[in-house]
């Protein structure tokens, strides 16, 4: 697997590598073009040759989900849904060359079937418009179908988990310096409760902020495993400095806000099911990271001149009168949902088609505007069909959960899923990290030690991990 059992010195090289790329970036979209395509050209190469033996369809899909949002920002030469159709690439050829038995996905496939029907619905005013919603809003949950059926059932090591992980960060970090070459001069930034896309390198701050709170749920996954991505912690700790302040400055609320549940949602379960006999140590560390994120929040809010509290203590400056019968003070994605669920009610059966929101809310708002809320999107273009789906989309993570007798997949389970599923309520599936995010959750993890197992259920896990590698289901 790429990256694993490498020097902490070629670590160090590698990001600073990746600094360089984000400083080439900014400079021409063309780097970005060479770079993107010339990965991509490789990671299909050495898939044919190797026969994904390697997991390079894991390795890159990691990668490449890492570096959606800044192809984006530089706006080079790149489908605009083109990570997504390309990790369901890498992972579609990985599934097919590997050989390997599929375990029982029949929720994830239902789920996506479910979706299928509102597409005959549609009516858009060309064939241009069709193809390109169809295009917008089927490549996520078809990379979240690929993804889950691929992941479930394989099994990696820490330090495959840890390679992996490192992957997704090294291209976040060319995005983060993007994004500070881009900040303007402190006299000519203004300071606004509302999104700010001078400090979100003129991309949109909510899918900015959504990729930096994915690598913040990966450093803390791996501070709940006293696990370092980097190999050096003092660099893990950087970097998630880094990250909470790229997540933090554009006033984007989503990124931070979800990351701070998940990783809360991972410290319930640490603290349940971990059978570790340093808690004490674990949540020593923990309230230090929690002070630290405290005193850096008040840091960059005094820099901003307390706007940015005011941001996340809730004040917008996008108030939207027009909507005031579904209550007062809603705006922004409020009229969003208020208005899928209006629709909703008028179509409970069908919906009104796949991607056709888009019309329907320009009764509502002033403008043309896709949801952002995959949950009310779900209901309003696909009707009962979507709540079917919506149910599904939501009982496989639980139902896995309970399965599971292993601490780390429940763990691991719990963070990114949830994540990714909080995510979907603030920016739909606008990323392909959504939907990979959610079906990555489902691989296996073999603890480092066996100290770290539970030892009530370790000899059934065990038994089953022995018998899914001699009917060829894990990988080594």
């Amino acid at each position: 697997m790429l990256l694993e059992n490498i020097t902490k010195q070629k670590v160090v090289y590698i990001i600073m590598f990746h600094l360089l790329l984000g400083v080439l970036f900014n400079l021409s979209n063309l780097f970005l073009d060479l770079w993107y395509y010339g990965c991509a050209l490789w990671a299909i190469s050495n898939l044919l040759s190797q026969q994904n033996r390697n997991e390079i369809a894991a390795s890159a899909s990691f990668y490449f989900v890492g570096l959606e949002v800044v192809s984006r920002m530089v706006q080079g030469n790149v489908p605009w849904e083109g990570v997504k159709y390309i990790v369901i690439l890498f992972l579609f050829l990985g599934k097919s060359l590997s050989n390997k038995k599929s375990e029982n996905n029949q929720g994830t496939i239902i789920y996506f079937l479910l979706l299928i029907p509102s597409i005959f619905i549609t009516d858009y005013p060309n064939f241009e418009a069709f193809k390109q919603q169809i295009s917008f809003n089927i490549s996520g949950p078809l990379c979240l179908l690929v993804t889950t059926i691929y992941f479930t059932g394989r099994t990696y090591s820490v330090n495959q988990l840890k390679s992996m992980m490192l992957l997704c960060i090294l291209p976040i970090l060319a995005t983060c310096m993007v994004i500070a070459l881009r900040i303007p001069s402190f006299s000519e930034i203004k300071f606004q409760d509302a999104a700010n896309f001078q400090l979100s390198g003129g991309f949109g701050p909510n899918q900015v902020a959504s990729i930096m709170g994915f690598g913040l749920v990966i450093m803390f996954f791996s501070f709940f495993l006293a696990i370092s991505v980097t190999g050096l912690r003092w660099l893990d700790i950087t970097i998630s400095i880094a990250l909470f302040i790229f997540c933090t400055i554009n006033f984007s609320r989503g990124g931070l806000f979800t990351a701070i549940i998940s990783t809360f949602l991972g410290a319930l379960v640490w603290n349940r099911y971990s059978v570790s006999q340093k808690k004490g140590t674990f949540f020593l560390g923990l309230s230090v990271a929690v002070l630290s994120t405290v005193i850096l929040f008040n840091y960059i809010d005094a820099f901003t001149g307390n706007t940015l509290s005011q941001r996340y203590a809730g004040s917008t400056s996008k108030k939207d009168a027009r909507y005031e019968q579904f209550g007062s003070g809603v705006s922004g994605r409020d009229v969003l949902i208020l208005s899928d669920l209006d629709i909703f009610k008028n179509n409970p059966v069908m919906g009104i088609g796949m991607g056709m929101t888009l019309y329907q809310h320009a009764k509502y708002m002033d403008k043309q505007i896709a949801s952002h809320t995959e949950i009310t999107r779900l209901l309003s273009e696909h009707g009962s069909m979507g709540l079917a789906a919506l149910i599904l989309l939501l009982s496989n993570p639980i139902r896995s959960f309970r399965r599971t007798p292993d601490f780390y997949k429940r763990l691991f389970l719990v963070m990114f899923t949830s994540y990714a599923l909080i995510c979907t309520t603030h920016a739909a599936m606008r990323l392909a990290m959504m939907g990979f995010g959610y079906g990555i959750a489902f691989m296996n993890i073999i603890p480092r030690r066996r100290d770290e197992r539970d030892p009530v259920a370790d000899y059934q896990a065990q038994s089953l991990i022995w018998n899914q590698y001699e009917e060829g289901i894990l990988t080594s």
